[in-house]
This record gives structure tokens, sequence and C-alpha cells, in this order.
């Protein structure tokens, strides 16, 4: 998102005379927190989809760290980068600003972009640009592999693991862009997404077992 002043009557740059332009800043500034409204937006998860969450949080934020369960079905908003001005005493004539906005499932990301454009709308001197699109695809939480993996994962560790909505993107997308069902079972990230991350090497090397066996299950079974 781009805010100009320049589309203002302007006569000089300087912090001096603030009455003769806008500040560009100041417009991107009120520009953002308008833009927290596309977290209120209305998320219908599908049913299969909101009964195989149901009860798993601590799982959720297990995996994508405390507090993941409560945003995993809400539209998250990031603003990732604010850039205008060039000098402290000079009006800015300029600035962009590039947001980062998850669409949960249930929702389409043509339903987010049309409303993050109406609140841009507001804002004459400011222009939205898409640089980015991706459905948020997901696969059948009763599809035959994924009850493999929990089976194996069951008889190699003891415990099933539930199909849950990842709250980053994987590679998965790909695959399922295509048609193709895909799933992902791996390492407890522990700090995931700040210093120190780390996994658990013998953990790793379940997760091997785990994939090899339910591919071999996949190959093997009578269809």
């Amino acid at each position: 998102m781009v805010t100009d002043s320049k589309r203002l009557p302007r006569t000089t740059e300087r912090g001096t005379y603030p009455h003769k332009s806008q500040n560009a800043n100041e417009i991107a500034a009120r520009l953002i927190l308008a833009l927290d409204e596309v977290r209120n937006m209305d998320v219908q998860t599908p049913e299969h989809i909101a009964r195989a969450l149901e009860g798993v949080e601590d799982v959720i934020d297990k995996v994508a760290s405390p507090g993941a369960s409560k945003v995993l079905q809400k539209v998250s908003l990031n603003i990732g980068t604010v850039n205008g001005g060039v000098k402290q005493n000079m009006l800015p004539g300029v600035c962009v600003v590039t947001a980062d906005i998850r669409v949960p499932v249930g929702l389409s990301p043509d339903a987010v972009i049309a409303v993050a454009q109406s609140i841009v709308d507001r804002f004459p001197e400011a222009d939205m640009e898409v640089i980015g699109r991706q459905e948020p695809l997901w696969s059948d939480p009763n599809h035959e592999m994924c009850k493999l993996i929990q089976r194996n994962v069951q008889e190699l560790a003891g415990f099933t693991p539930p199909a849950i909505v990842s709250l980053p993107g994987t590679d998965a997308r790909l695959w399922r862009g295509k048609g193709v069902p895909a799933f992902v079972y791996g390492v407890t990230p522990f700090n995931v997404a700040m210093a120190d991350e780390y996994v658990d090497i013998e953990e790793v090397f379940h997760v091997l077992k785990t994939h090899t066996l339910s591919a071999l299950d996949f190959l093997m079974a009578e269809k």
C-alpha cells in the first residue's frame, strides 16, 4: 500500500510548515489502524474441519506456540514494513506499507482482498497492490493416508496425533493445488519462529519411520 501526499497541493517539504501539506506517514498510520478490521471477518469453518479441531487446542498450542489455537480460524494481519520519509525535519511525501494477511479455512482470499480494498478506498491518497494470493487449501482429515499416519504413530510412539490445521503455510499446498491430498506429520518445533529454535533428534528418526511405513502401507493396500 502506498500513501502519496503529492496528490494534494504542496509547496514545501519542510517539517516546519505542516499546514502546507499532508504527512504521508500519518496517513499510513491511520490506514494501518483501519486495516485491523480484517481480523473481525466472519469465518464459516467447514463442519468436518470444525469437528476435527474440537478439544485439541493443547496440541495446536504445542505445535505452533501457546495461543495459536485462538487465532487459527481467524484472519491474521501482520504489518511487515513501513517505509516513509527521508529526514526528521522533512515532510514525508510517500510512505510504502507492506502487510501479510493470512486467510483461514472457510474464507476466500478474494473476500479478504475486497474488504482490504474497501478500507484503502477511504483514503484517497492511498493505493493498494496485491503481490500474492493463496487459497487456504486443506485435505480431508478422514482420508486413508491420514488414518495410516495416525495408526503408525500409535504403533511406534504410543499416541494418536489428531488431524489439525497448520497455522503456517507448508509445501503441502503445492500438492493440494494439483488436486492431490497431502498431509504433514513432523517434529515438534521447540521455540518455533524465534531464537534458539530446535528439534529433538530422536523425534526426527521417529518421523522418518512414520513417513516410510505410511507410504508403504498406502502403496501395498488393496484398492
